[in-house]
Formats: structure tokens, sequence, C-alpha cells
């Protein structure tokens, strides 16, 4: 993972490759779904240690269902929006609002993965459009992040 940090704030771009599922699940079915996947999460501890760190995922979406479906058909730079945090006990916690695109590679499914950190207060701003790409970038820039950088991070959104 490559990226630029400052002050709590950070854009990720990773190059890491992986494979993922994707289900749509109902709003009333939810409950159900969480019970059934958490009866199967390797959850032991081990030394005072748990063997996994839970994550939790938001993805975005219209009411037609448009980001999902490009993604389902691998349509290419079919996008997915999603915001993204992780179990941790710090204080002032991270949360990634991450834009993934599907590329069509000659050696199959790729995807890059683009996106910038927030602290969890900015979050429901930012949806809101309220913290918009133009504050996140004034805030980088007064941490003293170079311009270079600040542009490709205001290119993210």
């Amino acid at each position: 993972e490559t990226g630029l940090r400052a002050k709590g704030l950070s854009v990720v771009n990773s190059g890491v490759a992986s494979t993922t599922q994707l289900y749509w699940v109902r709003v009333e079915n939810i409950s159900k779904i969480k019970h059934f996947v958490l009866q199967h999460l390797p959850l032991e501890a081990r030394d005072g240690a748990a063997d996994s760190l839970l994550c939790s995922t938001v993805f975005f979406d219209n009411t037609q269902l448009e980001l999902y479906h490009g993604r389902l058909e691998k349509a290419v730079q079919a996008p997915e929006i999603r915001v993204r945090w992780f179990d941790t006990e710090e204080p002032d916690q991270k949360v990634y609002i991450e834009k993934k695109i599907h590329v069509d590679g000659w050696n199959g499914d790729e995807t890059t993965l683009r996106g910038i950190s927030v602290q969890a207060y900015q979050v429901m701003p930012f949806i809101r459009g309220e913290y918009t790409v133009e504050h996140f970038a004034r805030d980088l820039r007064t941490d003293g992040v170079p311009g270079e950088e600040v542009q490709a991070a205001s290119a993210t959104f």
C-alpha cells in the first residue's frame, strides 16, 4: 500500500490483489445474515489476542442498484463506493472512504482502489456534502502535504 498521511488524513492507493464475492441483502434480512456470518467468524482468543480483526463496510448505491449490477457484470470501469472501518481501541478511529474501479485486464479480473481516510466524526459530514474534497485538500495543505500529493488526493472523488 502506498499513500500519504497527515494528521489523521490520508490517501490510499493499494496494489493489493483481492477476490470479492458480492451479495445483495434486503434491509429486512440484515440481522439474520449478520447472525449467520458471526457464527462462522474465527474469533478465538489466543494468548489474549483475537485471531482476526473485525471490519465493517457500508456500500453505496442508488435504488436501481446500478453500482451493484455493474460490479456483478464486471463492466469495465464499474465503480464501487464504500466506507470501511476496523474494530480498534483507538480513540481517533480512522474511517476509509474508498472508490474501487473494475479494470478489464489481460489476466482476468483487476481492480484499482483509491481512497481517503478521515476521522470517524467527519464521515457523515462528508456523505452529506458538508465536508467536501476541497475541505479535505485544504486540511492536507494545512498539514504541509506537498501540492502534487494534495492534487492526487483531490482526484479520488
